[in-house]
């Protein structure tokens, strides 16, 4: 028992000497401003008194949701992750993970955290519906200090220490701050009543300067104050759209004493309020500075020393207009660095979604669907320092169906046994999107298999304007001795342009002239003198073209007269020589 309380009063002893050692007031040298970006997710550092971007912090891998941070004692920077309950310790001046010093239990979510002026660490344990804490100089095991809806907690968040030691923390259900004994953590009482002044979701607590409580209210839009020693409503400190506030998502008192509030709504600023009057001074940090996109939780530290950190980089992703069986990389290139060797960090969204499971730069095509609009973010890092990110987007195209498998028949047609011409598909591979599948067929006539002459009225068309199919059979009306046939056969999925599914550009999908998109396959095939119907041209046939010789049209079998002559145009012509010749030339034993 004795060692055990020498060895708590060593670590008051230490704590109190390490906070004489790193809190010196930060008035009195530069500061530095560290945002939590929520959906990067990445702390984000910026100069204290400028609002300009610096660099950023090391992501731990894998990367979590930070959602809390705080500063310490110590000089470290001490930041949970919500969902993979872990407590991490940052180096403030490098940006980079000293050591992960707890995971598990008892957290259960951990959500806000803040130190006590007994120099331990206090968590609201969101799904826990408690308060935990620990001491982090020691890393000994968190133990729960406020017990499960003591009080009636319920989903707390903001927590911080009043001016009479006791713990105040805000709960999100009922839309209350509930105060417990700083020492015990007992029950004390409903500090600010439910719903008092309009308080709607409070997310970020504290004492101000003037030692009243000022509420950061989320759905109510607003910063509220409330008298810091009855709990009664004050006012509306800070009132709905002032300097463009919209659902504010966090807040801190900053060393010159002025008001920072990390703003919502998709503006992702950071503005600065009069820590007096609550009158707008400006926006502090600019839209998307360094990548900002939602400034979940502010923390002034210490400014780092100054060190360059390396130049925006330049960012493509492969292929440029990728489809939904294509695997995309990203690309970065040209940023530079002052010292050490530049190293690219990546992170992928899509449709403004992290994808927590790819920190590399190549993104598989299952993480893809089609009319999805990818992003990938690239972080420069020296080793020491991040520098400013740059991002490239593509959207996900329309993947045409593949090409179907087919035989036209028959293979060798004749006009002595009324053949005409069908496609016969023997396969196809279903389409990448789940689409239904369409076909398209054009015929092409040709006397010399060179020049090729497209029978519209038996051919289909694509969008636009109209889709028609085509004949996938023809009469053998159609086909004549001597002539070839092609067919061109074209899987279509319905998809006439990317805009059907939502993608910013608008790129046919169909086949603009000189440039096919679509999968178009062909087979051709003759149509030969088989006169006797025995699948052959041999001698029997010549025996049958011999009985022809010098007979006009009028005296030939009308079959066979097709062989000689265009149909439908009278001559009084006979069959010789020329004709014999012409149709040797073109099928004879084909």
């Amino acid at each position: 028992m004795y060692l055990k309380c020498l060895k708590t009063i060593l670590t008051q002893i230490l704590m109190l000497g390490m906070a004489t050692l790193y809190t010196t007031p930060l008035t009195a040298q530069p500061y530095d401003l560290l945002v939590y970006s929520h959906h990067t997710p990445r702390i984000l550092r910026f100069n204290g008194q400028t609002g300009q971007y610096i660099n950023g912090f090391e992501q731990p891998n894998p990367v979590w949701d930070y959602i809390g941070m705080a500063y310490g004692p110590d000089g470290f920077l001490y930041v949970t992750t919500a969902t993979a309950d872990k407590l991490y310790r940052f180096d403030t001046n490098s940006g980079k993970v000293v050591k992960t010093i707890h995971t598990g239990f008892p957290f259960d979510h951990p959500f806000r955290m803040n130190f006590g002026p007994d120099g331990l660490l206090y968590f609201s344990n969101r799904d826990g519906n408690s308060v935990v804490r620990m001491n982090v100089a020691t890393e000994e095991t968190p133990e729960v200090f406020v017990e499960p809806n003591s009080g009636g907690l319920n989903e707390p968040r903001g927590l911080t220490f009043g001016p009479d030691n006791n713990l105040y923390v805000a709960g999100r259900t009922r839309s209350n701050i509930l105060r417990f004994d700083g020492q015990s953590g007992e029950f004390i009482d409903e500090f600010v009543t439910s719903q008092s002044g309009g308080l709607d979701w409070p997310r970020a607590i504290e004492f101000g300067p003037d030692g009243n409580l000022f509420v950061c209210n989320y759905n109510g839009e607003n910063i509220l104050k409330f008298d810091g020693q009855s709990g009664e409503f004050h006012s509306v400190f800070v009132a709905t759209g002032q300097g463009g506030l919209k659902l504010p998502l966090w807040m801190t008192f900053g060393p010159d004493q002025n008001l920072y509030v990390g703003n919502g709504g998709n503006t992702d600023t950071v503005l600065r309020f009069d820590g007096q009057t609550g009158e707008f001074i400006d926006t502090f940090i600019s839209a998307h500075s360094g990548g900002l996109n939602e400034a979940v939780e502010l923390e002034f530290v210490h400014a780092a020393p100054r060190h360059d950190p390396p130049t925006k980089p330049t960012v493509t992703i492969v292929p440029e207009n990728p489809t939904t069986t294509d695997d995309l990389l990203c690309i970065a290139s040209g940023s530079e660095a002052s010292t050490g060797e530049i190293e690219y960090l990546y992170s992928w969204h899509v449709n403004g979604s992290l994808i927590f499971e790819v920190t590399g730069d190549l993104l598989d095509s299952s993480f893809t669907s089609r009319g999805d609009k990818v992003s990938c973010l690239v972080i420069p890092t020296d080793g020491i320092f991040t520098g400013p990110p740059a991002s490239s987007s593509v959207c996900i195209r329309n993947t045409p169906p593949p090409a179907p498998v087919f035989r036209l028949l028959p293979e060798n047609p004749s006009p002595s046994n009324k053949d005409g011409l069908a496609v016969w598909i023997d396969h196809q591979d279903p389409d990448a999107d789940g689409d239904s599948i369409l076909y398209v067929f054009e015929w092409f006539e040709s006397s010399n298999g060179t020049d090729w002459n497209r029978r519209p009225e038996i051919s289909g068309t694509l969008p636009p304007p109209v889709y028609s199919s085509g004949e996938p059979e023809i009469s053998h009306l159609y086909t004549q001795v001597g002539d070839r046939w092609r067919v061109d056969v074209t899987a279509w999925d319905g998809v006439e342009s990317e805009t059907d599914f939502g993608c910013t550009e608008s790129s046919s999908k169909l086949r603009p002239s000189g440039s096919p998109v679509l999968n178009v396959v062909s087979d051709e095939t003759s149509v030969i003198p088989d006169l006797d119907g025995d699948g052959h041209v041999l001698e029997s046939d010549l025996i049958i073209l011999k009985g022809a010789w010098k007979k006009d049209r009028s005296e030939l079998d009308p079959d066979l007269a097709d062989m000689f002559f265009e149909r439908g145009v009278d001559t009084d012509a006979t069959i010789g020589l020329d004709q014999l010749i012409e149709l040797a030339i073109k099928n004879w034993q084909k």
